[in-house]
């Protein structure tokens, strides 16, 4: 099986996106979105239209017309949207979000007004799905030969801290039950890293104790992520060994300058055999290639 991957597109920066092309032509099962499908505010405050923290002076209805506009223009981009077409042919879209397709950089939770929450979910739900309900974000499904959970990390989300929580209750329920399944590999999807970034789960440290326990059940896991612009891979240690594959930064600059420049063309391809995982990472400056052996779960030379 085929799992494609990657995060982070702006169309407002990059307006022509031939990195999905690339993504298309590897005829992937399917297609995981790891949040800042949009974004509603990017950039250096001196330099861009919409500085971070601009759509917290939005009313309501002003909120709802951008994000409906951005994610309109993202969709009807002609490359993504080849793209989408052919993943919904198999049922094989899938997406998770960020904070700038949430409500703005660094959203989280209540920090972020009720009736604004629920018109982003229901957008989400809209343009990912198809249907736009006030519906929960995290969800799993089933592959003949892996289980993959997607997580929300803003809807629930406290300011990090020590105790603070990350997933809510209900979301750790669901979790819990999640990891019960008899597939023979888990991909967990997160819109954000381990520990990289401005924002991570190493800033909620009991929440990230949490998901290390829990994932100790699970013999053969992958954590996938998206949010910081980069491609990288990692083996954490802990409980178990957790491989973490980052891709993010499909269509968007590193910077945040307001045009094109730096396009990063990131994105990540996952390749599921019974005696090993293949995971590539494809960047502009070209690919960098792992694997990992299915019985040791230590990766190969």
């Amino acid at each position: 099986m085929k799992i494609a991957f990657a995060a982070c597109m702006r169309r407002e920066t990059i307006p022509q996106q031939t990195v999905w092309r690339d993504v298309l032509a590897a005829n992937p099962d399917c297609l995981l979105l790891l949040g800042d499908l949009i974004y509603m505010d990017y950039g250096l405050p001196l330099l861009s239209r919409e500085p971070p923290g601009k759509p917290r002076e939005y009313s309501l209805v002003k909120f709802r017309q951008i994000m409906e506009a951005k994610y309109h223009a993202q969709w009807e981009e002609p490359n993504f949207r080849a793209l989408v077409e052919a993943m919904r042919a198999k049922d094989g879209l899938f997406a998770t979000w960020g904070d700038h397709d949430f409500a703005w950089g660094g959203a989280r939770g209540r920090s972020v007004p009720g009736d604004t929450r629920q018109v982003s979910r229901k957008l989400f739900n809209r343009w990912v799905y198809g249907h736009e309900v006030d519906a929960e974000i995290y969800r799993y499904v089933d592959f003949p030969l892996v289980r993959i959970i997607l997580l929300d990390t803003r809807f629930y989300a406290d300011a990090p801290g020590e105790r603070a929580e990350l997933l809510g209750a209900a979301q750790w329920r669901f979790l819990e039950k999640a990891l019960r399944h008899d597939r023979a590999y888990t991909i967990v999807c997160s819109g954000m890293t381990i520990d990289q970034g401005m924002e991570n789960w190493a800033m909620y440290p009991q929440e990230l104790a949490r998901l290390r326990e829990l994932l100790k059940l699970r013999q053969h896991v992958l954590f996938l992520s998206g949010d910081i612009h980069e491609n990288s891979f990692r083996m954490h240690n802990g409980p178990s060994i957790l491989y973490e594959a980052t891709s993010s930064g499909a269509a968007v600059n590193k910077l945040g300058l307001p045009f094109g420049i730096s396009n990063r063309r990131n994105w990540g391809l996952i390749e599921l055999g019974e005696q090993r995982v293949e995971v590539a990472l494809h960047s502009r400056r070209g690919q960098a290639s792992h694997r990992i052996d299915a019985v040791t779960w230590r990766e190969a030379p």
